[in-house]
């Protein structure tokens, strides 16, 4: 069995990379190879291959300084104490992929146990090397993931809570089913998505799919970038260029949603679609031109659900923030973890117990949340 390595997924073969990430939109080959395009960052991808075939493959970004969404996740209020007590670190290697729902170590499930066990060590003895004295994080690990824990949990990674992940699974088709969804859920739910899907189109506005051939990627990065930019005080970077070569990559399965009132645009939402699972990956709503007529959940809710629900899509990823709001909605949230391998004896020291404080507080925090799916 070989281990190649390679800083960019275009050095892999696409048909036999997809073979391997099949039902995973986040690993597809195309869409890796167009976010590497526009990535500012340094990536490395371990791949072990077999009788021409890849069995295991991981991609790593090697981050140039500290990663604001881990550090918060993990020290949350405590950010700048740990940051004092020098628990922060500075550089990282994470594993995972964007958006990170998916096996952060993607591998040819039908292995035994064992020869996955295998697999997943080989990779991460590269990618320990790859790091040197860098922490290396594995973020959004899901209980599902029982192989790849295993393995990390016996390498002396340090386990700490993840920020949870929403989902909305599909058991209908159109918006009268889900609307007939949430009213055997929730007399209260089905009423309020009711006055937020007639208050926006009383005011005039439509959400509709962007045409591909129209010139309004600027406009939808704009709305992209400040959204994220006033929620996290850091831009996304989006440029039309990268907007567009994603979509060239990916063709139907890149969707672009797009709130229109008076006359002009006044949100955009980034979907991909994966066979029958969809995500939900950048939003920007300009709240100001919007007015109070809802049209962020419509945009990235009500209309996005009837159309992709009509495409045979039976479950949608919708991030990980704003729970009650997704909860109400429909959604189940599923827990995840971080794994993390500290270099050093006195990191993993200091860390074991502040995780395990971290771990307490957040099942703590979030406990009526999770009880909405754990699967």
């Amino acid at each position: 069995m070989n281990l190649l390595i390679e800083e960019n997924i275009t050095g892999f073969c696409d048909r036999r990379w997809n073979a391997l990430a099949a039902g995973l939109m986040p690993a597809r080959h195309e869409y890796l190879a167009a976010l590497d395009a526009h990535s500012a960052g340094v990536n490395h991808y371990c791949v072990l291959e077999e009788d021409d075939a890849y069995l295991c493959a991981a991609r790593l970004t090697v981050s140039t300084g500290t990663d604001r969404r881990i550090a918060e996740t993990l020290y949350g209020r405590a950010l700048r104490a740990a940051a004092g007590l020098g628990l922060v670190r500075e550089q990282l290697v994470v594993c995972g992929w964007t958006p990170g729902q998916g096996s952060n170590i993607i591998l040819d499930r039908s292995l035994p146990a064992t020869r996955q066990e295998e697999m997943i060590a080989r990779v991460c003895d590269r990618i320990e090397r790859i790091a040197g004295e860098r922490a290396v994080v594995f973020p959004s690990v899901q209980l599902r993931d029982e192989v790849l824990a295993r393995v990390l949990s016996g390498r002396g990674y340090c386990v700490a809570s993840d920020r949870s992940v929403a989902c909305l699974d599909v058991e209908w088709d159109g918006a009268a089913g889900y609307l007939a969804a949430l009213k055997r859920r929730s007399r209260r739910s089905n009423s309020t998505a009711r006055l937020e899907i007639n208050r926006f189109r009383r005011s005039g506005a439509v959400v509709e799919r962007m045409d591909p051939g129209a010139d309004e990627w600027e406009k939808v990065c704009d709305l992209l970038n400040r959204h994220h930019e006033r929620l996290n005080d850091t831009s996304l970077e989006h440029t039309p260029e990268k907007l567009r070569q994603l979509r060239e990559a990916l063709g139907e399965d890149l969707i672009v949603y797009v709130a229109r009132q008076d006359g002009g645009m006044t949100g955009a939402c980034v979907a991909i679609r994966c066979g029958t699972e969809a995500s939900l990956i950048w939003v920007g709503v300009d709240h100001a031109a919007a007015g109070r007529n809802f049209t962020y959940f419509n945009l990235v809710f009500y209309a996005p659900v009837e159309h992709l629900a009509a495409l045979g899509v039976r479950r949608i990823w919708l991030g990980s923030a704003a729970y009650e709001a997704k909860i109400r909605r429909g959604c189940r949230i599923i827990p995840s973890r971080v794994f993390m391998r500290l270099p050093t004896k006195l990191g993993k020291a200091l860390h074991r117990p502040a995780f395990a404080l971290q771990r307490a507080w957040s099942g703590w925090k979030y406990r009526r949340y999770l009880g909405s799916g754990t699967s």
